[in-house]
């Protein structure tokens, strides 16, 4: 979640994030089995399912969906509250 404070805040704002995830050993998480997808391309990627959440009253949490990360990490973004 985002929460983003102070007098002159951009509430409204997209704020991007980058998520990277790793094995053990810092190796870019690798892809298998049933959580491969976009194979038509030829580009593996690793589809991880999330659930939209608000943690600011009054602000509309994000759809639920998915994030694909291909070589371990992908970027999504974040209003305040969610």
């Amino acid at each position: 979640s985002k929460v983003v404070e102070g007098d002159y805040s951009a509430y409204s704002k997209d704020w991007m994030f980058t998520l990277k995830l790793m094995d053990k050993d810092g190796n870019p998480l690798q892809v298998s089995g049933k959580d491969i997808g976009d194979l038509d391309s030829g580009i593996q990627k690793l589809v991880i399912a999330y659930e939209g959440g608000s943690v600011a009253e009054g602000v509309e949490k994000p759809e639920n969906g998915t994030l694909a990360l291909e070589n371990g990490e992908t970027q999504f973004a974040l209003k305040h509250g969610q």
